[in-house]
């Protein structure tokens, strides 16, 4: 990833410690505890802990590339 979209990534991973729900963010289907970011030409997935506070990144990647979907 080039080091300008990394710190753009990096720095949208660290928005989601303030708000895990952004209103771009969206439900991943067929995965109920997933979620779906993109940042760019990036997407971002993700889940959401509320009993523990917590935001997990699963998978980042180029969003015209189904990688990073492959093995949820």
């Amino acid at each position: 990833m080039p080091a300008k979209q990394f710190k753009q990534v990096v720095a949208r991973f660290l928005l989601l410690s303030r708000d895990p729900r952004p209103a771009d963010s969206h439900p991943l289907a067929g995965h109920p505890n997933l979620r779906r970011l993109d940042q760019g030409e990036y997407r971002i997935l993700y889940n959401v802990n509320d009993a523990t506070g917590t935001v997990t990144i699963r998978r980042a990647g180029k969003r015209n590339d189904d990688e990073v979907y492959r093995g949820l």
